[in-house]
């Protein structure tokens, strides 16, 4: 099950012989495994939010989070997509924690683009924006090689950095278990 109010529709598909639904509000109907991709973080209650779906998870239910990483990254890129917080993995802990989750799973992603990034980022901070963030979005079309070039780039990380990064990257991945379950 995929949950975002945002959806313009609820609809249900099939992939490889199962069922995927994309609802925009948890309608109480059991599941097994709950994505919340890059949910967390537009919320003011994140472990409420958790919380709440946790009550609705068969036995043995799953929720897979990803959250924008280190506050230090913050950016006007944050503002314009309307973020609360971006995480440490500490900070995802003590949420799921509070919220009745375990982690099964924890990793960085996109480890690859981490140092470019932040000095990107911090850069423009102490030169650009003096404190002054500006709501606006980074997310440019990128030439089709280049995009390419990304893409084979992300790939190598999933198969050799990301089954054991806990170190660093610009996002949190994480995969939890109800307690008790």
């Amino acid at each position: 099950m995929c949950i975002d109010p945002n959806y313009p529709e609820e609809r249900e598909e099939t992939h490889n012989g199962k069922s995927l639904r994309f609802v925009r509000d948890y309608s109480g109907v059991p599941c097994k495994l709950a994505l919340m991709m890059d949910v967390l973080e537009h919320v003011d209650d994140d472990a409420g939010l958790l919380s709440h779906y946790a009550r609705h998870l068969e036995p043995g239910g799953y929720v897979l989070i990803t959250v924008p990483a280190f506050g230090f990254l913050w950016s006007g890129h944050d503002v314009f997509l309307e973020h609360r917080r971006r995480y440490t993995k500490k900070m995802l802990m003590e949420t799921l924690a509070k919220a009745g989750f375990e982690p099964v799973k924890t990793r960085f992603f996109f480890a690859s683009l981490f140092l470019l990034i932040a000095l990107i980022r911090l850069s423009k901070k102490i030169l650009v924006n003096r404190g002054h963030l500006e709501a606006k979005s980074e997310m440019n079309k990128m030439p089709g090689l280049v995009n390419a070039l990304l893409i084979l780039i992300h790939d190598i990380e999933r198969v050799t950095i990301f089954p054991f990064n806990g170190l660093a990257g610009l996002s949190l991945f994480c995969l939890c278990r109800k307690k008790g379950s």
